[in-house]
């Protein structure tokens, strides 16, 4: 014959901790939706692992992939795009401000920059590259280099 079964807590003890663990799992849930990513697959996660653990990954990792949302379709577009890929709408005010030129000069040199890849210009050159990349990142410019860069494209 087998022992008894017992336990240390109740039923309505383990159904009340269940009934805790699953609704700060939504919690993760409605989190990840937030920041663009996939909801259920952090909710199967956080049962798993742990609500608090799952809430405070997803909190350091951030943002999803800098992607935004067509206004026209819905459709995922990046967030530099200025065209959307599915459906062909101008995207003016989609992108984000990390991305966004702080100032006039930041923004004639971005302007001026673009326009010099396209034309395929030999002015180009790897500071500029980098002063780009450094404006897109949302990282501050010197106004000197700026205006160094702004002569040399003009």
């Amino acid at each position: 014959m087998l022992p008894p079964l017992t336990s240390r807590f109740s039923v309505v003890e383990i159904m009340e901790f269940l009934i805790f663990w699953i609704g700060l799992s939504i919690v993760v849930w409605v989190l990840a939706d937030k920041r663009e990513r996939s909801g259920a697959g952090w909710f199967i996660l956080s049962l798993f692992i742990s609500p608090v653990l799952a809430i405070v990954i997803l909190l350091a990792i951030g943002d999803s992939d800098g992607s935004a949302k067509c206004p026209a379709c819905a459709e995922k577009v990046k967030a530099e795009a200025k065209i959307c890929k599915h459906c062909g709408s101008e995207l003016k005010g989609i992108q984000s401000l990390k991305g966004k030129p702080k100032s006039e000069k930041e923004s004639l040199f971005c302007d001026l920059y673009d326009k010099a890849i396209l034309a395929g210009s030999e002015k180009l050159t790897p500071g500029m590259s980098r002063t780009h990349a450094k404006i897109k990142k949302g990282e501050s410019v010197p106004d000197v280099v700026l205006d160094t860069a702004i002569q040399e494209l003009a």
